[in-house]
């Protein structure tokens, strides 16, 4: 027995008029809606991520050349960026990476200016340590192990504060104010703050130690001082870790 082909079907007026016509039947078409719905659910997050990776990357540069134009400022001057009337770290860098000329020179095109940064753009996004404030390199013990630039913008009860243009950001023992706030962690789900090192390396690190301590079990947005892994900063033998020169 000879099987019919579409061509025969076609022919003899035997063939659905759905397939004859080239349409699609009801629940064909739903089917291809719930499969590009499927796909669209499985790549959107990954185009999330991917998204979140390149903004991660860029600040990492960013940091790795603000913390090579510091070491090299260091090295010319023998003495680390600090903060001085008329004179703050963007004037003192502006040499070496022709990006902002004073604290109120900004741009989302900067250097100075983290691409995670949800704050307006008008602010700086990244704050040097500054306990290496003017400071000579010789004192610096661990260069791999001492922090210069991390991402900045937070006040101590973790609310980031939106109007600040300050360049500096305070070790664990200090607090904060307007003008020298807290590492934010922008990065991966906001767990985690890129940090520039004196060798001019970037690494990113949970606020956790050895970088930061945790915060306080009770309460979230308040940064615990004293922990059993971290001693409390009114002692004399408390240290802050990655933050001191050695």
């Amino acid at each position: 027995m000879k099987i019919p082909t579409r061509l025969h079907a076609l022919r003899d007026g035997n063939w659905p008029r759905a397939y004859a016509s080239g349409g699609f039947t009801l629940i064909e078409l739903l089917v291809v809606v719930a499969i590009i719905a499927i796909l669209i659910a499985i790549l959107l997050p990954s185009l999330g991520r991917a998204k979140d990776r390149a903004k991660e990357t860029r600040c990492a540069s960013n940091l790795k050349m603000l913390g090579t134009a510091a070491t090299e400022y260091a090295n010319d001057y023998n003495a680390y960026i600090g903060y001085s009337a008329g004179s703050d770290r963007k004037v003192l860098l502006y040499p070496y990476l022709g990006q902002g000329q004073n604290n109120a020179d900004v741009s989302d095109r900067q250097v100075w200016t983290c691409p995670s940064d949800i704050r307006p753009l008008t602010q700086c996004g990244y704050g040097f340590n500054t306990n290496l404030n003017w400071q000579k390199p010789t004192r610096i013990a661990n260069a791999a192990a001492t922090v210069t630039v991390c991402d900045s913008g937070l006040l101590d009860n973790g609310n980031a504060l939106a109007d600040s243009l300050t360049t500096q950001v305070n070790a664990p023992s200090a607090p904060t104010s307007k003008t020298c706030l807290r590492p934010n962690a922008r990065h991966n789900g906001a767990k985690q703050v890129n940090i520039g090192f004196f060798d001019t390396h970037v690494e990113p690190m949970p606020i956790t130690l050895p970088f930061y301590p945790p915060p306080n079990a009770n309460n979230n947005t308040t940064w615990q001082y004293a922990s059993p892994a971290f001693s409390d900063p009114a002692s004399a033998t408390y240290t802050d870790g990655l933050w001191d020169l050695n």
